[in-house]
């Protein structure tokens, strides 16, 4: 695991997360047939792009000494081991990629809480609450959305 020294370092991890995420669900998408899987794999691929820019348009909007602040820390969860430790199948249900990618998700939520309990700044914990209410936001509209694929 690699240590994150900056309120910037976990910006940018988490950046990376959510675009290996989308790597990932593109993946995927390329080697399942079920129209449902792959419009959610589609959709999974666009969400985790999009939350990818969110992090880099916040990081360029955010004050940069809060970014520079020292924070040390080393985060609790590995991506690449979770995602090689997925039981993927050919027959996935929609509901279990639904669950694989909530999962998913949590690690950078995990990742924000863990970086709370580095900070003393009232900014920084004001910033990393704001991006778990971000995440935990768009894990309810994926939510909705793949309920709404269920009903096509």
């Amino acid at each position: 695991m690699r240590k994150l020294n900056q309120v910037k370092d976990v910006i940018e991890y988490s950046h990376e997360i959510h675009a290996r995420l989308a790597k990932f669900y593109d993946d995927l998408n390329n080697q399942h047939q079920k129209a449902r899987i792959k419009m959610l794999l589609d959709y999974l691929g666009r969400h985790e792009r999009n939350l990818a820019n969110c992090l880099a348009e916040y990081e360029q909007e955010t004050a940069q000494e809060l970014m520079d602040t020292w924070l040390e820390f080393t985060p609790t969860t590995n991506i690449d081991e979770k995602i090689k430790n997925l039981p993927l199948h050919a027959d996935m249900t929609l509901q279990q990629l639904v669950d694989y990618a909530l999962d998913l998700d949590n690690i950078v939520v995990e990742l924000y809480r863990d970086a709370l309990l580095h900070v003393e700044l009232p900014e920084l914990t004001e910033l990393f609450q704001n991006l778990i209410e971000m995440e935990n936001q768009e894990k309810k509209n994926m939510v909705r959305n793949a309920m709404m694929l269920e009903d096509i």
